[in-house]
């Protein structure tokens, strides 16, 4: 499974947006992987002051049981599959992309993400 950028967020601050069923999954021992994508976003907010995050933040997602799934050229072909999110922010798409290729479950508080009603596509904030 891969986790976006908020849900990353959310179990690292711990946070109550983070629902108890994917609390639950994400303690199933199954695997979890971040995109190196959630990173960059990360960073970026935190550079703009909207919160604080530990200097080496991609060690600490590592050390909380995370796997990093690289990014691959191969990934973004994924992109034409979902014509809708042509303007949707362009991160959110790559991390969906990288779901999609891997055909991995995502998980994300993404209304628009949601609503594209795959069953692939789980809402974090439950």
């Amino acid at each position: 499974m891969l986790v976006d950028t908020s849900v990353l967020y959310w179990f690292l601050k711990g946070t109550p947006d983070l629902g108890r069923a994917t609390l639950n999954l994400l303690d199933s021992g199954q695997p979890v992987h971040f995109s190196p994508i959630s990173i960059f976003e990360l960073q970026a907010k935190a550079m703009r002051s909207y919160f604080q995050l530990p200097s080496d933040l991609g060690a600490a997602v590592i050390s909380a049981g995370f796997t990093e799934l690289p990014l691959k050229a191969e990934d973004m072909i994924e992109l034409s599959s979902f014509p809708s999110l042509l303007k949707h922010d362009p991160m959110d798409r790559i991390l969906l992309c990288q779901a999609a290729r891997h055909r991995m479950r995502f998980i994300t508080g993404d209304e628009k993400l949601l609503a594209l009603d795959f069953d692939w596509i789980t809402d974090g904030r439950i």
